[in-house]
């Protein structure tokens, strides 16, 4: 009896453990992967600038446009001429939206 009462407290310490960390038993025991020291792979220039081509050509107003787009340590410039404005506008706010940008130089964006 006593054996199956010791059984019985460490099964509900385990599930306990589980669902505290946000994980079923499926999942495992133990330590996040930010708990054991490891990093979330920092994201490159080159994976910057796929990911804004990427948008710019997924966007019909954008992929009609002549822009150029370098990105280095994260920052990205923007260079060529645009339609108008709001066009301007709308190719800042979608490099402005990813999350990895540090910043945006766009003085070499030019309105027609």
């Amino acid at each position: 009896m006593r054996t199956g009462a010791i059984a019985w407290v460490v099964a509900v310490g385990i599930a306990t453990t589980c669902w505290s960390c946000g994980r079923g038993p499926q999942q495992g025991l133990g330590a996040t992967p930010n708990e054991l020291g490891l990093q979330k792979l920092a994201i490159t220039d080159a994976q910057i600038l796929a990911d804004i081509k990427r948008q710019f050509a997924a966007d019909p107003v954008l992929a009609r446009e002549k822009i150029q787009i370098s990105v280095q340590d994260k920052r990205v410039s923007l260079v060529g001429c645009v339609s108008s404005g709001e066009v301007r506008i709308k190719a800042e706010d979608k490099v402005r939206a990813h999350p990895e940008v540090l910043g945006l130089n766009s003085e070499k964006l030019l309105v027609k």
